[in-house]
């Protein structure tokens, strides 16, 4: 069911009209969210340290299906793939701020949920451009209406509608329905909007699918391709366990050295892993985006089942994977259009059918899989090749190296992946990350 939330979007770094516009975009372009109202775009004297510029302030009216938490996590999703840059010190200038204001009627006091927001009545810069878009909104815990609220917040001459000398701007307060909010011309070639909108039915993608030209196609040929349509809303999964990652890792750095990487640090990896990934940072001189589980929910899982709970039942595995591994990467994958694994056909039964471009419907995104159709000596060729940093667990019997107490060493001739979870049936050995069994699309 369907509610309105209200969101507000502020910037005083950069080209700060683009980084509002870019986030409406990505927000309307959201499954799940449709964008029903903008405010006029308002500018805020600067509040922080000497030498800032003005503040731009707006409002959003959302009608969305997410539910609170799902609806923040996008928010702080798009700030990310934005770039977001703030300051160390209070009140310092930032590219992109995005707040949840209203959810409903709804009333939430969480650690790291507070809704309605709780320092919105004080805050005329964002009460003023609310007050215009919904003057009769009440809120829920003060029982004010928004427009008196904005009248007592504050001094009204500090926020002023914006002067714009950039016809480009565009009139934000017409209606979404009547006029779209544009992204400018230097974003994405194929960005959110060009796959989410049109339900992924993006003629480019979908046909390149169909005709399966991109089978064809050399790894160098696929990421270019997946870089040069979806950077930087494009990022590499990499595990660090496995040399397919490093090897899609390197091949992205000689093309575009600003792609993004990301890893699941599920808090059990093995010492080799997080050395390799330092290893990687410096090598490289990147920057790995590391995603992390939530914190409250494993603590309240180990409470439950126990630090080992994953050797007593293939159902308590798969928790623990769903939790450390399928929730982050859903979170993370939010806030891309497309995303680069390691998966190769003949590593396991699960993936044999695995395609170079393919649609992944649990994500709504575009998975991308170079290496779908090399062999295990084609990757270590590459490997010796181009002097390619590994985990060091490789050469002490290791294939693949996933968590710590989830992976062995292997025995000469034994199947590759015979050291991970080891104790189950080969047709079950997969996290979650790459397979979807559940109708709610958590891939356990």
């Amino acid at each position: 069911m369907s509610e309105r939330a209200y969101v507000a979007l502020g910037s005083n770094l950069g080209d700060r009209v683009a980084h509002l516009a870019r986030a409406l975009s990505a927000l309307d372009a959201t499954p799940g969210i449709t964008l029903a109202g903008v405010s006029p775009i308002y500018e805020t004297d600067p509040v922080g340290p000497p030498g800032q510029g003005p503040y731009l302030n707006a409002a959003a009216a959302l009608d969305t299906e997410l539910p609170p938490r799902a609806l923040l996590e996008r928010l702080l999703a798009i700030e990310t793939q934005a770039g977001r840059v703030r300051g160390p010190e209070r009140n310092a200038a930032r590219s992109l701020d995005l707040d949840l204001l209203f959810h409903g009627a709804r009333r939430i006091e969480e650690p790291d949920l507070v809704v309605p927001h709780p320092r919105l009545h004080e805050r005329a810069f964002v009460l003023t451009p609310l007050a215009d878009l919904a003057p009769e909104l009440v809120h829920p815990r003060l029982g004010d209406r928004i427009e008196a609220l904005a009248a007592r917040a504050g001094d009204p001459a500090a926020v002023r509608p914006a002067p714009w000398a950039d016809s480009s701007c565009v009139d934000y307060g017409l209606p979404i329905s009547a006029r779209r909010t544009p992204v400018p011309e230097e974003s994405s070639p194929m960005s959110a909007s060009a796959l989410q909108q049109e339900n992924l039915n993006s003629s480019r993608v979908l046909d390149l699918i169909a005709r399966g030209e991109a089978e064809a196609w050399k790894p160098p040929e696929i990421l270019t391709w997946a870089i040069k349509n979806f950077h930087p809303r494009l990022a590499l999964s990499c595990s660090f366990g496995n040399p397919e990652g490093l090897v899609l890792l390197d091949m992205m750095q000689r093309i575009e050295p600003a792609a993004r990487v990301f890893t699941l640090d599920t808090g059990r990896m093995p010492q080799e892993t997080y050395d390799l990934i330092d290893r990687v940072r410096d090598r490289y001189d990147l920057r790995v985006e590391a995603v992390c589980p939530d914190a409250q929910a494993v603590q309240a899982m180990v409470n439950e089942h126990g630090m080992n709970l994953f050797y007593e039942s293939l159902e308590k595995r798969q928790l623990c994977c769903r939790l450390r591994k399928v929730e982050p990467n859903r979170r993370f994958l939010a806030g891309l259009d497309a995303y680069v694994t390691g998966l190769r056909r003949e590593q396991n039964v699960t993936r044999e059918s695995v395609g170079k471009i393919e649609i992944d419907p649990g994500h709504g995104v575009v998975k991308v899989n170079p290496l779908a159709d090399w062999s295990h000596d084609d990757v270590w060729s590459y490997v010796r090749a181009n002097d390619v940093p590994t985990n060091r667990l490789h050469q002490a019997g290791y294939p693949t190296v996933g968590c710590a107490p989830c992976t062995r060493a292997v025995r000469p001739g034994e199947d590759p992946r015979a050291g991970r979870w080891w104790w189950e049936n080969p047709d079950t050995k997969e996290c979650g990350l790459h397979v979807d069994q559940e109708s709610e699309g958590s891939g356990i």
